[in-house]
């Protein structure tokens, strides 16, 4: 193996230190604003200055990307191959253009927005697939987590104590930086983050990458203490839905038989078809489904109770986000097939304030085409990841037996797959997607082969 393919866990640090560090973007122009957060989005989606960090960092990774595949190109290396997966991405990529088709946007700003979107997912992605070749590149690259965890903790207890000052002391104005700061006790954190929903999900990432590179056979009782430790942050800075996330996570990589399973069985994987063509239906429909909902609670009198009850449990987090959607649902009706090609869809509707979540913009922006190529792109990878167990041998008793043990620790491509997962259901709820997470992605695909345990 080539030392450029080794380098990366190297690059995976400088990608997420720049991800950390650097200014999102420049937000002067939203200061006067009397609710500037409405208006402003993370680097996900193009907006209307799309000179921001997603951008600067994917240029920066295609072009590391371009030269490893060079490289390798020219010393003979053909080990790369392509895969659906990048097929799937290719299309979300090219989804503004395809959309933009039969929207009502202007075609240079489709391709304007395609072109974004090649270099701010594209970026990572193909950084993933290039750079990494083994399992322990991608084990390395889940440890520069873990140890960037530990370096922002400092800094996050500062703000939890004091407020946000880091992003203001360095950068100056940040749009989001009040918004859901007071929590039950202390302050969330910011940093450097687009959002403050963003930095509870960056302690999911740390604490779900510490939960599978751990030895979970370990004797050193140092070990457990940090892992505990690391599991604790999601709820000590108190992202509600971080929390419940972690939950989910430790549960799912905590299961006692082998989760291929699933793939292996015709019946299971009938049954895995079946759930996610359902989820993704009542996805599509989640708008009138949830103004019927609305309409219900209404005619009864349980609407105030409900209401009460939601903001008690998430700081009236959660019951605005879903006030969000069920608004949202006035402007996919009037273009919801192919979306309104525009992110600021929801003024040309007439809305006061746009939609919370990110496939809700994308819904918008796209329409139900666009919103089904991005689902699919990261169902595909997850599941192309997630395959990466097939082949694994069974663990057998020392006894001479031959039984087969039912113990079962978290492998290493499953337990990516489980972290992807978590990010694709924040993204339902929250505008900020984790850009660092695509090259795990991307990574995870390349070194999809039948593996040991971790």
């Amino acid at each position: 193996m080539n030392s450029v393919a080794r380098s990366a866990p190297c690059l995976f640090a400088i990608y997420l230190a720049g991800t950390l560090c650097l200014p999102i973007s420049s937000f002067e122009r939203y200061r006067d604003l009397p609710d500037p957060s409405i208006e402003v989005l993370g680097n996900a989606l193009a907006f209307e200055n799309p000179i921001n960090r997603g951008l600067v960092l994917g240029l920066l990774a295609l072009l590391v990307a371009a030269c490893i595949l060079g490289w390798n190109w020219a010393r003979g290396d053909r080990s790369l191959h392509w895969s659906l997966c990048d097929v799937a991405f290719g299309l979300w990529i090219a989804t503004p253009v395809l959309c933009g088709v039969f929207n009502p946007s202007p075609f240079l700003a489709d391709v304007r927005q395609s072109l974004y979107l090649g270099v701010v997912w594209g970026g990572p992605y193909w950084l993933g697939r290039s750079a990494c070749r083994t399992r322990d590149d991608l084990r390395g690259m889940l440890g520069v987590l873990v140890v960037a965890g530990g370096i922002s903790l400092l800094p996050a207890l500062a703000e939890f104590a004091t407020g946000r000052f880091v992003y203001s002391m360095l950068y100056g104005y940040q749009p989001f930086q009040n918004v859901g700061e007071v929590r039950y006790f202390g302050y969330r954190p910011l940093l450097c983050f687009e959002d403050p929903n963003q930095v509870a999900m960056w302690w999911l990432t740390v604490a779900m990458a510490a939960w599978v590179i751990t030895p979970k056979r370990s004797n050193n009782p140092w070990t457990w203490v940090l892992l505990g430790t690391t599991l604790a942050l999601p709820f000590l800075f108190q992202g509600i839905g971080a929390s419940v996330l972690t939950l989910v996570g430790v549960a799912a990589l905590s299961v006692r038989w082998p989760p291929t399973v699933l793939l292996t069985s015709v019946r299971w994987r009938l049954w895995a078809g079946a759930a996610i063509g359902i989820s993704a239906v009542l996805f599509l429909a989640r708008g009138p489904l949830l103004g019927s909902v609305r309409s219900m609670l209404q005619r009864s009198g349980m609407e105030p109770a409900v209401k009460d009850l939601m903001r008690a449990v998430s700081l009236d987090s959660f019951s605005w986000r879903l006030a969000r959607e069920v608004d949202g649902n006035t402007a996919w009706n009037q273009h919801p097939v192919f979306g309104w090609g525009t992110v600021t869809f929801w003024k040309d509707a007439g809305m006061n304030e746009r939609p919370w979540g990110l496939f809700s913009m994308v819904t918008g922006t796209y329409g139900w085409v666009g919103v089904l190529i991005c689902l699919t792109a990261f169902i595909a990878s997850i599941a192309c990841i997630w395959t990466g167990e097939l082949g694994l041998e069974n663990e057998r008793s020392s006894d001479g037996s031959g039984a087969i043990l039912t113990r079962w620790q978290p492998r290493l491509s499953y337990g990516v797959a489980c972290l992807a997962t978590l990010h694709v259901i924040d993204a339902a709820l929250n505008p900020a997607l984790f850009l660092p997470i695509l090259i795990l992605i991307g990574a995870g695909v390349s070194v999809r082969k039948p593996c040991a345990p971790v």
